[in-house]
């Protein structure tokens, strides 16, 4: 045992929809979950994919194909704060996080089942903080029917690959551990498509009637590797139980410095809204030079009463704690941001700063610098030998019939 996924197959969709109490049924009906700011479908319930429904659709599409289905539309304040809680159950079982999208998280459990005393102690230990959470969601509403959607699925195995395909293929509610010894029997079923494989080598495979992840795996590695490269080799070392690779800790607990402002009427007018966010900044910037340090990173939000979230990160090139610098590089992203809504709540963190800074050269200046290098190297190079020692290629003769004619080397300070 060495690595765990959890993850909720429809997770936005199963924390919206918990929040409409307007339908008790216990079949839920053609739902679809949609972005109004691009009117673009995120997700469906199971009944609306019967109807021909399917994410990515527009509103034109989903209407044509089903008229009578529902539409929700995403909070993405709620998502986003739900998608948090829901990483917190990894962290409170594991050090090492690998968060891959919302509710969908790995976690290395080298040590643990010592800790917890067992694999099916750590699972239901895992389950119950699950269930916690989605009780957070649900609350006592009459709306139960969306509570199913909120069930997590957890798959524990050796490797990556395995331990993910073994949480979509569980069972909610239920541990599907795969031992090492039963990985390879369980992998060689799969279908082709799970693999890490780019769609036109899928496709390929597919014309050449190889469906399943055994009968790529019967292939030997070297063929594999000289028709897909070192892509297709790591793939049938997944396919094998036996890829190297490791989780990456994107999950950082680093100190932020943040503030933000509810507004008591919602703002629509955005030179009142940069005014007031100029001045949050500000008053940040103030703590910020409390810890005598600069900033590198910045992360800016605005949020309407309907839940609607709006925000950009901006990278500085150069640390600075200076209003003005910082004012002149982010003013333009506000301006591009396209709200449908008033705005009642505006927040600003600092995301990372550091007591140090440095300048970046231009390209023309380094580009000098390196000829100016490479000049006092061939001197020094030279007196120290007393012939040249760095050698550079010349063209002679252009269009001499000759190709080793055309070329010659010679001394790099001539």
């Amino acid at each position: 045992m060495a690595l765990a996924c959890l993850f909720i197959p429809s997770f936005e969709l199963a924390v919206n929809l918990s929040q409409h109490t307007d339908f008790i049924d216990e079949i839920i009906p053609p739902i679809a979950l949609c972005d109004p700011d691009t009117e673009e479908i995120i997700d469906v319930t199971f009944s609306a994919r019967q109807f021909g429904i399917l994410p990515h659709q527009t509103y034109t599409q989903a209407f044509a194909t089903y008229p009578q289905l529902r539409i929700i539309e995403i909070n993405k304040v709620l998502t986003q704060t739900m998608s948090e809680k829901f990483t917190l159950i990894a962290q409170e079982i594991s050090p090492v996080v690998e968060k891959v999208s919302s509710g969908f998280v790995l976690m290395d459990l080298k040590g643990m089942d010592t800790y917890f005393g067992g694999v099916q102690l750590l699972a239901d230990k895992i389950f119950s903080l699950s269930e916690a959470w989605a009780s957070t969601i649900m609350g006592n509403r009459i709306n139960q029917s969306a509570k199913p959607l909120l069930q997590a699925h957890l798959g524990i195995a050796d490797k990556r690959l395995t331990a993910q395909l073994a949480a979509f293929y569980g069972k909610p509610g239920v541990l599907n551990y795969i031992e090492q010894r039963a990985a390879v029997k369980f992998l060689a079923v799969l279908p082709i498509e799970l693999l890490p494989l780019p769609p036109d080598v899928i496709e390929r495979l597919l014309l050449l009637q190889i469906t399943t992840v055994g009968q790529f795996t019967a292939l030997s590695r070297s063929t594999v590797e000289s028709q897909f490269g070192s892509i297709g080799g790591h793939a049938w070392l997944a396919g094998k139980n036996r890829d190297t690779e490791y989780l990456r800790s994107n999950i950082f607990e680093d100190e932020k410095i943040f503030d933000e402002i509810q507004l008591l009427s919602p703002i629509s007018d955005l030179t009142v809204l940069k005014i007031f966010t100029r001045n949050l900044l500000a008053q940040l910037l103030q703590k910020l030079k409390v810890k005598n340090s600069l900033l590198v990173r910045i992360k800016i939000a605005f949020e309407t009463d309907t839940g609607k979230l709006y925000f950009f990160e901006k990278l500085l090139k150069v640390p600075t704690s200076s209003l003005t610098q910082i004012w002149l590089t982010i003013s333009h992203h506000i301006d591009r941001i396209k709200y449908a809504e008033p705005i009642s709540l505006l927040r600003i963190e600092l995301l990372e700063f550091i007591n140090q800074t440095g300048y970046q050269l231009s390209l023309f200046e380094m580009s000098r610098q390196r000829q100016q290098q490479l000049i006092d190297t061939a001197e020094h190079l030279r007196m120290r030998y007393g012939y040249p020692a760095l050698l550079q290629i010349k063209e002679v003769s252009r269009w001499h019939r000759l190709p080793e004619k055309q070329f010659a080397l010679a001394d790099y300070l001539t």
